[in-house]
Parts: C-alpha cells; sequence; structure tokens
C-alpha cells in the first residue's frame, strides 16, 4: 500500500465538505430520495429531541443540548455553514489556534459522516418499503429499525458519538482561554462583511455555551457523560436487541410516529 502523508487541516475540511456537497447533488436530483432522506432525519431528529427533553429543560444544560441537537447532532440544513467553511479553510488555518482549527476539521468530517449515514439510511428505507415510500408514508419505528440494521456500519456509529463528544471535551477546554473569547468577538463585524456570518456564529454559541457551562462543577463533564451513556445504550438497542423489543422502545419514545397510525408525508 503506496503511503497517504495526512492532510491537513484546510484539506480535511474542503474534501469532507466536498463529499458532502456531491451527496446532496445527488438528493437534489432524485425526488424520492429527497423525500426519504427528509423522512430520516425528521424521525431522528424527534428521537434526539426525545431522548434528552430532560436536558433540554434544565437551566444549566439546556443551552449545550440545543448546541448539541441544532450544530452537531440534528437534521438542520448546514448549506450556508459548509460553504463558508470551505471557502476559507487556509485562513482558519493561518489565523485561529491549531486546537480550534483541528476541530473545525472534525466538525466537517463528522457532518460529511452524518451525511453519508443519512444518504445510505435513505436510500436503503426506499428500497425495504418502496411502496410505502410512493404512498408517502412517514418513516416509522419498523422501517428505521429495518433501514438502520440492513445499513448497518456499526464502527461508524461509533465514531460519530466518540467525535461528537470530543467536540465537546475540545469546547470546554477552549473556554478557559479568555483571549479566545475575545478574538471572536472581535471577528463579529469583519465576520459578517465577508459573508461568513453563519460560521462565526457556530464558532461563538459552541464557546459561549460551554463557556457557561464551566461557571458550574462538572457541568461539561456530567453532560458528556449523559450523552454517551444515552447514545451508546442506543446504538447498542438499535443493532442488539430483539427487534421487536427495539422497535418498542422507539415506539414508546415517540408514540406519534408508531406504525398504526394514519399515513401521511414526512
Amino acid at each position: 500500500m503506496q503511503y497517504a502523508p495526512p492532510m491537513h487541516a484546510a484539506e480535511q475540511i474542503r474534501s469532507a465538505l466536498a463529499h458532502v456537497a456531491e451527496l446532496r447533488g445527488v438528493a437534489d436530483g432524485a425526488p424520492m430520495l429527497r423525500q426519504a432522506l427528509v423522512g430520516i432525519r425528521d424521525y431522528q431528529a424527534r428521537r434526539f429531541e426525545s431522548t434528552y427533553a430532560d436536558l433540554a429543560a434544565d437551566s444549566v444544560q439546556g443551552p449545550a443540548t440545543a448546541f448539541f441537537l441544532q450544530e452537531l447532532y440534528g437534521g438542520k440544513d448546514y448549506a450556508d455553514r459548509d460553504g463558508q467553511f470551505a471557502r476559507v479553510a487556509n485562513r482558519l488555518e493561518q489565523t485561529l489556534p491549531q486546537e480550534v482549527v483541528a476541530t473545525a476539521a472534525l466538525v466537517a468530517q463528522l457532518h460529511a459522516t452524518s451525511e453519508a449515514l443519512d444518504h445510505t439510511m435513505a436510500q436503503t428505507w426506499l428500497e425495504l418499503v418502496p411502496d410505502l415510500a410512493r404512498a408517502g408514508a412517514p418513516v416509522d419505528a419498523r422501517s428505521y429499525l429495518a433501514a438502520w440494521r440492513a445499513v448497518g456500519r456499526r464502527d461508524d456509529r461509533l465514531w460519530q458519538l466518540q467525535t461528537v463528544l470530543s467536540v465537546g471535551q475540545t469546547l470546554s477546554r477552549l473556554t478557559r482561554k479568555k483571549a479566545l473569547g475575545w478574538m471572536l468577538r472581535l471577528m463579529h463585524v469583519p465576520a459578517q462583511a465577508a459573508g461568513l456570518g453563519a460560521l462565526h456564529q457556530f464558532l461563538v454559541l459552541g464557546f459561549d455555551t460551554f463557556g457557561a457551562m464551566a461557571a458550574h462543577p462538572c457541568g461539561a463533564t456530567e453532560f458528556l457523560g449523559t450523552i454517551a451513556q444515552r447514545e451508546a445504550g442506543w446504538i447498542q438497542a438499535l443493532f442488539d436487541d430483539d427487534p421487536r423489543q427495539a422497535q418498542q422502545k422507539l415506539e414508546q419514545l415517540l408514540p406519534s410516529l408508531s406504525s398504526n397510525q394514519a399515513v401521511r408525508g414526512p
């Protein structure tokens, strides 16, 4: 095997986001796939929201929960932020601390992996339930579980979780660097003028979210520990539990999406 030198952070960002753009293009050209993708993401977003409803309602952990679900692990459209990341990848590497740039590269790789998993899940769902898909049926517990197990890729699921936790741990550490916080705030006007508002907002939001949590002893550690425990439990259940038990767990968490409901669009 020929040795391939490691890519710089800027190259990692551009490569990951180019893959995301390619997958988006495929979905945009296939209406049924696009509809299935929306359904898969909607189902996953609801699962996340229900799993962490207690954290979202907590005064300390609520902002961090919103950041994770909306910026790292949810179904949000990241097109604007992606374009800005890719456009200034080299500049990020030249102007920001190495740990910040490495985190940005990790977020881009996480985004690409999540996009690829969602894309494959949507394709598989269409193949498993073509009649339901043509009828505009929603993704439900049974069909979601079937698609999950048909896709497999346990290692990618575990990497996805570990990467989310790693990003959180890094953001928690970075909040101790007060100079970085000042620098990010000073970048607000130049970032807006350069059309980099979404990218700047992501960086500031992550910094402020974990900065506020750092004021509470063990706040970030407890939050990330809860994420790790619950998501690892769901990954194991979706792969290894008896199918009927796994389906029941999903239906109990999301009763409004159970398979005996009337058909509706995703």
